[in-house]
Parts: structure tokens; sequence; C-alpha cells
């Protein structure tokens, strides 16, 4: 984002919420024009005065936080639409993850999606795209798997990982490594997993059982290499680092 003091919220009822932490009295703006829940929200990282947001009303919507309506509304998934996310590497190139059992790559420039990725057998719930590599991209699913993919051939699967029991509710790629991704899972469990191009994910992940409900959020700090935060239905958020096995740091 380009304003640091600037936080986005996803909201129940549809709407997006503007908060300037700057400011005594928030938020300071919020936009409506979803008519379900707003499921993901992401900054775009190269063209920082936009973000996107994905809803269950089936729509992915641009928006500049000073403009009150939304710039582009896409709409070709066919159900909810849980996640969406910008590349860092490029200031057009948009992931969304839908109900649909598909992944949908965009231009921002289009009116239509570039490709829809075909691999998970449930709902995607969520999606990263490596930050060392431009055209690798992350999908988990309720199927219980992580795909990886090559963008540039988007109809065949880098590699399945699979080692969770239950749906893998969000994937994450290291901001520090180009070999290492995390995972969330109704499972309780988080994973560390090792996607060293030709392994395929081979090697057995590091599960590790953090919470006693559902995770449900995943998050690497930027500053800290492998300190990764947790969250879940046990209303608690565990920090722990990734190179460390054992209890979470706090």
């Amino acid at each position: 984002e380009a304003h640091e003091g600037h936080l986005l919220s996803a909201c129940g009822d549809g709407s997006i919420k503007l908060w300037d932490l700057g400011l005594r009295h928030n938020p300071w703006r919020a936009f409506t024009e979803h008519s379900k829940e707003v499921h993901g929200l992401t900054w775009n990282l190269v063209a920082r005065e936009t973000f996107a947001s994905a809803s269950w009303d089936g729509t992915i919507k641009l928006w500049n936080p000073l403009v009150p309506a939304s710039l582009v509304t896409w709409g070709e998934h066919e159900g909810q639409v849980y996640d969406a996310k910008f590349t860092p590497h490029s200031a057009t190139g948009l992931a969304s993850a839908g109900g649909d059992r598909t992944v949908r790559l965009w231009d921002t420039r289009s009116a239509r999606s570039s490709a829809a990725l075909v691999g998970h057998s449930h709902e995607v719930l969520s999606v990263d795209w490596s930050k060392y590599s431009p055209y690798t991209l992350a999908s988990a699913s309720a199927d219980r798997s992580i795909l990886l993919w090559d963008t540039r051939r988007p109809n065949a699967v880098i590699a399945a990982l699979r080692g969770h029991r239950y749906a893998v509710r969000r994937v994450k790629f290291s901001p520090f490594s180009p070999h290492q991704l995390f995972s969330a899972s109704y499972d309780l469990c988080v994973g560390v997993w090792d996607v060293t191009p030709g392994r395929g994910g081979a090697l057995r992940p590091d599960m590790r059982q953090l919470h006693t409900e559902f995770v449900t959020g995943l998050d690497c700090s930027l500053f800290a290499e492998g300190l990764v935060a947790s969250c879940g239905w046990d209303r608690s958020v565990q920090v722990w680092s990734a190179g460390v096995p054992g209890p979470p740091r706090r």
C-alpha cells in the first residue's frame, strides 16, 4: 500500500473498511458494492495505489482508496471467490481462488481472465505467488491438496503437495526462501513444505499442531527470517519459528 498507516478490513456484510492509523476517528472510508461477504483483500505491491477484493457474491473488484466506486469488476467465477492475490512481479497480474474449483489469472487492463487453472477437485480457498519466481503460483483447496503451477503452462500442474487431512485454508510462500512454503489447515495443523524444483514436495512436510481448532490464517514476517504467525478458531494467534521444531515461541 502507498500509505504505511492505511489498513483494510474485509467484512461479512459485504463492505470493505479502510482505516487510517493516524486518525482519531475511523474507519476513514467504507466501500459497499459487494452484496455478500468479502473474503479476501490484496494490496497491489507494484502499483501501490490500488487493491483488489474477492467476495462470496462471485466477483473480484479493483479499487483505488481515493475513489468511492470500484475501478473494475470481474465476475467469471461460478460461485464464491475466496481469495485474490496480486503478483509481486507485475503491476497488473492477479490470481483468484474460486468455489468453482478453478484458479483464474487476470490482467487488470483486461475485462476477461487470461487463463483458468483446473486441477483441484473441490473449492479453491487460497492462492499465493512465489516472491522469487514470477511464474510460480500455489493454490490450496478443500480437497486437502496444495498445487504448484507454472502460469506460462496453465494446463499442467508442477507438483501436488499432499499431507493435510482436511481442507487447506491458507497457503503462503516464504519471503526469504524460494524453496519454502507454509500452509494452514482445518486439521488443526500448519505445514512447512520444501518445494525445491524436482522434488515435487516429495519430502515429508513438517506438520505442527499448534491450535486446538481449525487453523484459518497464516502470515510470514518480512523482517525476521522463519518467523510465522498463525490464527484459528481457538481464538489464539501463535507466533513460531519455521526453523525451530516444537511449541510456538509465544
